[in-house]
């Protein structure tokens, strides 16, 4: 039998591996690095990154954009960028991504379009990648568009309102 020093020890070692799981979980879900980094640079990185795997050419472009989201809204558009792209990939198998961000006067505007398979739009799009992102497009208090041409291509259009800026 284990003496009741080795069991404790060992529970000890098992507690220490889960609050170190728990903590890099924290990281991916909310990656502290979004903090330094711009939302520009962090989805240039990302699409990067994307294309050397996948080689899919990636159109990308900002427009005015002027106000940094904050904290929260950087990690979910970012995040919702990674969804798009994962479904043009593995689901749309598009061969070409078109990506614009715009900045109005009282919102953000995310434009994600590809020219992959579509599907058609009586034929709701489900499954926990696209739930997640009407979950995140709603916490925003946005709204989402979903076009799609079956055979042909998906378009999203998301609009999320301005933050009010901060003051130090």
């Amino acid at each position: 039998f284990p003496s009741h020093d080795n069991s404790r020890d060992e529970i000890s070692e098992m507690i220490k591996a889960v609050a170190a799981d728990i903590r890099n979980l924290a990281h991916e879900i909310h990656p502290p690095w979004i903090q330094q980094q711009k939302l520009e640079d962090s989805i240039r990185a990302e699409i990067q990154n994307f294309q050397k795997v996948y080689n899919i050419p990636i159109a990308v472009a900002f427009y005015d954009w002027k106000q940094e989201p904050g904290i929260s809204a950087k990690t979910h558009i970012l995040r919702i960028t990674q969804e798009f792209l994962q479904n043009s990939q593995k689901h749309a198998q598009a061969s070409q991504i078109y990506i614009n961000f715009f900045q109005g006067d009282n919102q953000y505007e995310l434009d994600f379009e590809d020219d992959g398979k579509g599907y058609p739009l009586s034929q709701k799009p489900s499954g926990l990648g696209i739930s997640n992102v009407l979950a995140r497009v709603q916490m925003m208090q946005g709204k989402i568009h979903i076009d799609s041409l079956e055979n042909q291509s998906v378009h999203w259009l998301i609009e999320i309102p301005l933050e009010e800026p901060t003051t130090p």
